[in-house]
């Protein structure tokens, strides 16, 4: 791999791929949105030190903020201390919940630039994969935060470990997925939770769509507001410009038959690939998968398949 991926070596438009993860490691804990119960995030530490992945390194808050885990300037100021920390080769977010958004514009990203790490999360964490991409071109991980790991299968466990320590190239299979579109995609994996996505457009933090493979999962929407999101990302010309959809878990937002009728509805005559129901998201299940890098999408076979490694060996 090129140098220019490296710290202090890359230009604004270049993809910079973080190390990878090689265990035993020591991990950053960081809460950038809401606060936990500490009993919960015990349990999901110990999830971590089970598979030597150590969580000696903890940037949170000491006390909360109405809702949030701290003020906007001390997570954010925690959040960069943590991709600047040497000690850790990963960072995992205690949670989503709400508050990613409110940090952005106190972000250093320059100096995240310079020390890139695997950043994983997922749900209100959007918010920051979105902004790690479009301002660092940096790959960062859609997977569980700390909070899930204590009800997530071994399964899981084993393929988040594996796609942030392997020299390959990620291949998933989703044989139990619904093919919606048939088809076959090409592009760069981008999304993750609808609502988080809708309102990062029009902001300088919204990443370039055009052409990819876009993921979106969600909770706790009904369905008329799922069809004000979908709507909101045609009437903003996103849906017709992407080159393919994956459709992850929506828990607790109606039938999800009534979904995909209504994700079909929503496409009309946008005629692209899309796999729905894959095992991400807010479920039972939060398979980890790479955002940035491109990838091939092939409904016939159920398959997503990376076309380039997310980890870039130092």
């Amino acid at each position: 791999m090129s140098g220019k991926n490296r710290p202090g070596k890359h230009t604004r438009n270049s993809v910079i791929k973080p190390p990878p993860v090689n265990l035993p490691a020591i991990c950053s804990v960081v809460a950038p949105a809401s606060a936990m119960e500490g009993h919960m995030i015990d349990a999901g530490l110990q999830k971590l030190r089970e598979v030597r992945v150590n969580p000696e390194k903890s940037f949170t808050c000491s006390s909360n903020h109405r809702y949030l885990a701290g003020s906007d300037s001390e997570r954010a100021s925690l959040l960069i201390d943590a991709f600047e920390n040497e000690d850790s080769q990963v960072i995992f977010c205690v949670r989503g919940g709400y508050g990613s958004s409110r940090i952005l514009n106190l972000l250093d990203f320059e100096r995240i630039s310079r020390n890139p790490k695997v950043f994983v999360g997922y749900s209100d964490i959007t918010f920051l994969h979105c902004a790690l991409w479009s301002k660092c071109k940096l790959v960062t991980f859609h997977g569980p935060t700390v909070s899930q790991l204590r009800v997530l299968p071994d399964e899981d466990i084993g393929s988040l470990l594996d796609v942030l320590a392997s020299n390959e190239n990620p291949l998933y299979r989703f044989p139990c997925a619904r093919v919606l579109r048939g088809g076959k995609a090409e592009g760069r994996v981008f999304g993750g939770n609808l609502t988080c996505l809708c309102h990062v457009l029009g902001t300088s933090y919204e990443p370039e769509l055009a052409g990819a493979i876009l993921l979106l999962e969600d909770r706790g929407e009904a369905l008329y507001r799922l069809d004000r999101m979908l709507n909101h990302l045609k009437l903003a010309g996103k849906l017709e410009s992407l080159s393919g959809l994956l459709l992850g878990e929506f828990i607790s937002c109606g039938p999800v038959s009534s979904i995909w009728e209504l994700v079909l509805e929503v496409l009309g005559d946008i005629d692209i690939p899309v796999l729905a129901g894959i095992p991400v998201g807010h479920g039972s299940r939060n398979v980890t998968l790479p955002l940035g890098l491109r990838a091939m999408l092939d409904c016939d076979t159920k398959t997503l398949t990376y076309l380039e490694r997310p980890t870039d060996a130092l």
